[in-house]
């Protein structure tokens, strides 16, 4: 006589299913609530803002390339400037950092800044000369 057992391989399915469901849940609802501890030394809260000008008219040199280095913190980012000259570069960490400024047909303009505090406005505008 044979015994007919009940399906196995259903039961199965469901039971394994359950645990793995609930652990994709948990991660999908925690993982947005852990961060990440990042020391002082690494945030990378910091912004340079800054205005361009041509030093013919002091007029404002909309879509100019700017160029920020920090060969200590690995960074080099490229920006535009828009229609009134000025520039923003967000999620820079602390170092200096050189501006380099070039635009066919003028001078390079360069300088350079401690970013040390979270913000770091160029206080003087930074002026293309024609060539």
């Amino acid at each position: 006589m044979l015994c007919k057992l009940p399906n196995v391989k259903k039961w199965a399915v469901k039971v394994g299913f359950l645990p793995v469901f609930f652990l994709n849940m948990t991660v999908i609802v925690w993982a947005p609530m852990a961060k990440a501890q990042v020391p002082d030394s690494e945030k990378t809260d910091g912004k340079i803002s800054g205005t361009v000008l041509l030093k013919a008219g002091n007029r404002p040199a909309s879509q100019v390339a700017v160029k920020l280095k920090s060969h200590a913190a690995g960074i080099f980012r490229s920006v535009l400037t828009d229609f009134e000259g000025h520039f923003e570069v967000r999620s820079l960490p602390p170092s200096t950092y050189e501006i380099v400024i070039e635009e066919p047909g003028y001078e390079p303009a360069e300088t350079a800044r401690w970013l040390f505090l979270e913000t770091c406005a160029l206080p003087e505008f930074i002026q293309l000369a024609a060539n």
